[in-house]
């Protein structure tokens, strides 16, 4: 079984950064000025891989930012990825800063996984928190932001990954993006994750 394998190969990782949880994953936001939490229950057990304050997870990468943390599931012997961000207020610049910051984490464990003996993933989900949704981008946008990246059909503040709920990320992946807003103490419970 799949999730076998990943227990045998966690004493290649600090634990501080790479564990099992069972019944839940709370993910804290890195930043001091954002405290809070992003709680899922799990109906089995997963493995979590929490981002260092200083990105990158893997030094190799160009991608220096990384999400707030990251867990896989298991079901049917097949991994499913997701990646957590939290926000203050979401502004369209804040917006692409957290699709940098998920494209990071995606590319850290991928490269991760590989030591966890799992080959690929049947979905990647997206979870963003955020106390404001400030998404409207003629009142928060910087026009640098609303431009397509040369050779590339990705616009960099891409609301339309907001409105449309898909993130795109490396090599083809299309991840479900879910949004939730933060309680008054900072933190969002996305409920019960396969």
């Amino acid at each position: 079984m799949m999730l076998s394998g990943c227990r045998e190969c966690l004493g290649h990782f600090n634990n501080a950064y790479v564990w099992e949880a069972h019944a839940r994953v709370e993910v804290t936001e890195k930043s001091p000025t954002g405290k809070g939490t992003a709680s899922f229950s799990l109906g089995s057990p997963a493995i979590v891989l929490k981002a260092h304050n200083q990105p990158p997870l893997i030094w190799a990468l160009s991608k220096k930012k990384c999400a707030d943390g990251s867990f896989v599931t298991f079901k049917d012997d097949k991994a499913h990825l997701h990646l957590v961000e939290l926000k203050s207020k979401l502004t369209q610049s804040a917006f692409a800063k957290a699709m940098e910051q998920l494209e990071g984490m995606f590319l850290s464990v991928l490269a991760a996984s590989r030591l966890l003996q799992i080959q690929s993933f049947e979905t990647v989900d997206c979870y963003v928190a955020y106390s404001v949704d400030a998404m409207q981008p003629t009142a928060t946008a910087d026009p640098a932001l609303l431009k397509t990246l040369v050779g590339t059909k990705r616009v960099l503040g891409d609301g339309l990954a907001w409105k449309n709920g898909e993130v795109r990320l490396p090599f083809g992946t299309t991840a479900k993006l879910h949004k939730a807003k933060r309680d008054t103490s900072g933190n969002a419970d996305f409920g019960k994750v396969h």
